[in-house]
């Protein structure tokens, strides 16, 4: 990782994310290692997937043999491929963002600019944490009835809390990050804003 410097006065350099954002403390870099082990995850997950998918080709259409349970196990691996990779995408900052706000201040000062967009992440990651929070909650209540129902898959029989409980899990993954970059947003701000008042009061 590359170290590079920051406009906040005060904030320490620490090592810099696939996003750019700077990752120092205890918060941060469990934030990091949290991106690191979904994107594990998420390999090993593609990889048996494309494995057990050529395994069912060759079973079905040259050994005549077709694996019932193939199909079904990779539709839920893609299910859990694709909230793993929501909490991912959210740590990298690879979600769709509306920038509008971002071209209207761009005229402004650098410092100035910075300032606003510091401001506007900490606005819209504050309503992701409400939403993302409402979300977990809906979602394991969710689980709880399927828990109560004890529904079973149809091909292999598991129950179908483990396949379901990618909802919730990549819901709190997303949460988790969102809640590091609203602290370390909030950090930023806080830190310029204390520098800009020790500036006032000595001048």
């Amino acid at each position: 990782m590359d170290q590079r410097e920051i406009g906040a006065p005060g904030v320490s350099v620490g090592p810099v994310d696939s996003t750019g954002e700077h990752r120092s403390g205890i918060v941060d870099q469990a934030d990091l290692w949290l991106e690191r082990i979904g994107s594990t995850i998420l390999t090993a997950l593609f990889l048996v997937m494309t494995a057990l998918g050529f395994v069912q080709v060759v079973c079905r259409y040259f050994l005549e043999f077709p694996l019932y349970w193939s199909e079904e196990l990779i539709r839920y691996l893609f299910v859990w491929t694709t909230f793993l990779g929501a909490g991912v995408a959210t740590a990298r900052g690879l979600h769709i963002e509306i920038d509008i706000l971002s071209t209207i201040v761009g005229k402004k000062p650098p410092l100035r600019k910075e300032k606003i967009l510091r401001t506007i992440r900490v606005i819209s990651t504050s309503l992701m944490l409400i939403f993302l929070g409402y979300y977990a909650y809906l979602a394991g209540d969710f689980l709880g009835k399927i828990h109560r129902l004890k529904q079973s898959s149809t091909a292999m029989e598991v129950n179908m809390l483990w396949p379901m409980s990618a909802i919730l899990v990549g819901g709190l993954l997303m949460l988790l990050h969102y809640l590091t970059r609203f602290i370390r947003d909030l950090k930023a701000s806080l830190v310029e804003d204390g520098g800009d008042l020790k500036e006032r009061r000595e001048g």
